[in-house]
């Protein structure tokens, strides 16, 4: 009787033991995240770079930036694009900073700083045509080829602009007037809002007396009339 006593003792706490291990389910490993790189730097074109995304976790990722653009490639890499940074014509775009926010199911979360640069500076200045002129005067055409903002001067009062134009022009225009004394030069100055400014010299020869051709002689050369 004792016998049949421990052994339905013994299979009770085996039931017993079996039913405590059933209740008790394995827990599931701590969901992480890691993001690499933390920071992305793009020049001024359009361009793409890969951020590796190791998870044990399904995850997104988002960006409020307009010009970066995302793509999953896989379950661990995500694309990043930028979009060309640059403006208006007439203009330059300014370097701009964005953020790649990646989350996942659990709420994890990791960012990616993304920076690009300014647009490039360009600025180009060139005469049309002859910068001599004779003691007559005449016109005179300068392109500007440009994506900044600029401002003309020129100190000497016998070249004046013919037009003023938005600043966004390719092209500006000159008078140069009649010279009444000695042969002359003067700097017409184009400076950019950003740059090294840019010269034209123009020169114009003496007057010459209609009639007489005085004032053409070098000196020290024999005048035939």
């Amino acid at each position: 009787m004792k016998h049949y006593h421990f052994a339905f003792l013994a299979a009770a706490v085996a039931i017993l033991v079996a039913g405590c291990s059933k209740s008790q389910p394995k827990p599931e490993p701590e969901k992480t995240l890691k993001v690499t790189p933390s920071t992305l730097s793009f020049d001024a074109a359009s361009s793409t770079k890969q951020v590796t995304v190791t998870t044990n976790d399904t995850w997104e990722a988002t960006t409020s930036a307009s010009w970066i653009e995302l793509k999953t490639e896989s379950k661990t890499v995500l694309q990043v694009k930028v979009k060309a940074n640059e403006a208006a014509a007439g203009e330059a775009a300014a370097a701009r900073n964005g953020e790649v926010v990646i989350t996942t199911k659990g709420g994890k979360t990791e960012k990616v700083t993304v920076s690009q640069a300014a647009e490039s500076i360009v600025f180009t200045v060139t005469a049309v045509g002859s910068t001599e002129f004779t003691s007559d005067g005449g016109a005179l055409t300068v392109t500007v080829g440009h994506n900044v903002n600029y401002t003309v001067s020129c100190a000497a009062d016998w070249i004046e602009e013919v037009t003023t134009k938005a600043v966004k022009t390719d092209s500006r225009d000159f008078n140069v007037k009649a010279n009444t004394g000695e042969a002359r030069e003067a700097e017409i100055i184009f400076t950019p809002a950003t740059g090294e400014a840019k010269k034209v010299t123009v020169k114009q020869a003496k007057y010459v007396e209609p009639g007489t051709g005085i004032g053409d002689i070098s000196e020290g050369e024999p005048y035939v009339w």
